[in-house]
């Protein structure tokens, strides 16, 4: 594109944008997620036939294994040090975060990527365009006691869960849309037909928790709770009737070896198909439970175990290439001073990454060269600039894309 039609198709794209599209930024929904410090959990190479001996493991580490995943939900205060133990240490290489800027960069940092993170919806909007996962989640949306009331900020609406499906979809396709649920209730299954995946939360047996069934209607028009599920011996035989209620739906599961043994829950997990495991460690990780619940994992073909330790994350897994080109929305979003651009390369490319203001100046070049297949990241720093509009445009061999960021003094 010359840079005359250039300045032009910017000078039209800023006029659509400033006549209103910008004040969908801060349009909100406030969500209730589960904290960080409640949950923990790995993105999961083929197992060599055989395990090593355990004799042999004293210097060892865990490595992913193919087809399968295990999540880890860390405090918010991990630092880049801690998050990278748990993925080069013990294999964790998937990770739940919220959508907090500082708690995102220190799992990139950390080796995470966007398709190994998912992230708890807070905002609809801010969560979805600034956070870029390969989950969007939301904790117990449905879930109520018999009065109607719940723990969390609100009882989520078909139509509130269909809305954020579509958006999820809409600025990140290949993204899945993910809720959770314990209770064996009719408006669970209403629910499950606004997301890509159901995850089963309660931690135990449908008997365990003794929860009654309410007969309350919450909003959800003519649709009563009724009874789905028959009571359970144990955490296994719930998720066998969360499976048999939502099909392949069910294809993810939060985890805790309190009431079960975690070489049980693992072993049932491969039973039922399942492809992702989350582990909820109920708190700050002590290395006990820790090793504990990895050595299950191990035992069950979730992670295989390798002697020595990790130097450097090469020696652990070969991250997997990106599928294709894409350069993600800045974060934050707004922004003073400075910002971080994200883009990706599925083959090696001559990579220019721009931005301009609103009238198509070019104000500052952050990449001008070659680079290898990866993910990449930029700040961009506007010190001295005016408060308003500017472009960053991403030129990747034959791939040019260019997206909107907002300086706000």
């Amino acid at each position: 594109m010359n840079h005359s039609l250039f300045v032009s198709t910017l000078f039209l794209v800023t006029l659509i944008l400033l006549s209103g599209e910008v004040s969908a930024q801060y349009s909100s929904q406030t969500q209730s997620s589960r904290t960080n410090d409640e949950l923990s959990g790995v993105l999961l190479a083929e197992v060599p036939p055989g395990h090593p001996s355990e004799e042999s493991m004293v210097d060892s580490h865990y490595v992913p294994v193919a087809g399968k995943t295990v999540g880890v939900v860390p405090p918010r205060d991990y630092s880049v040090e801690q998050l990278s133990e748990l993925r080069l240490q013990y294999g964790l290489s998937a990770v739940r975060v919220d959508p907090n800027a500082q708690q995102y960069d220190n799992a990139l940092q950390a080796g995470y990527t966007p398709s190994t993170i998912m992230v708890a919806i807070f905002d609809l909007y801010t969560t979805v365009d600034n956070f870029p996962g390969a989950w969007y989640y939301i904790d117990e949306p449905v879930e109520h006691d018999c009065y109607g009331h719940t723990g969390g900020s609100h009882l989520f609406s078909p139509q509130e869960l269909a809305t954020i499906h579509d958006y999820v979809h809409q600025i990140r396709p290949d993204a899945r849309f993910v809720i959770s649920s314990y209770k064996r209730c009719s408006h669970n299954q209403i629910a499950s037909t606004y997301c890509d995946v159901m995850m089963y939360s309660g931690y135990k047996n449908w008997d365990e928790l003794s929860l009654p069934i309410c007969h309350v209607n919450i909003g959800w028009g003519d649709e009563w709770e009724t009874p789905w599920l028959p009571g359970n011996q144990n955490q296994s035989d719930s998720w066998t009737d969360m499976q048999n209620t939502y099909g392949s739906k069910y294809s993810m599961t939060w985890i805790n070896g309190g009431g079960d043994e975690y070489n049980d829950l693992f072993g049932h997990a491969n039973s039922l198909g399942l492809t992702y495991v989350w582990v909820w460690y109920g708190g700050p990780i002590d290395s006990t439970t820790l090793e504990s619940s990895c050595h299950a994992a191990w035992q069950n073909g979730w992670l295989n175990k390798v002697p020595g330790n990790p130097s450097d994350v090469e020696d652990v897994e070969e991250k997997a290439l990106p599928a294709g080109y894409a350069l993600e929305q800045n974060y934050p979003n707004p922004f003073n001073p400075s910002t971080k651009i994200q883009f990706t390369l599925p083959k090696a490319s001559h990579v220019k990454l721009e931005v301009y203001n609103a009238l198509g100046e070019r104000i500052a070049t952050l990449a001008d060269e070659t680079r290898q297949a990866g993910y990449y990241s930029e700040q961009f720093n506007a010190t001295g600039l005016a408060s308003g509009l500017y472009f960053y445009r991403l030129q990747a061999n034959d791939f040019v894309e260019t997206k909107k960021l907002l300086l706000i003094r």
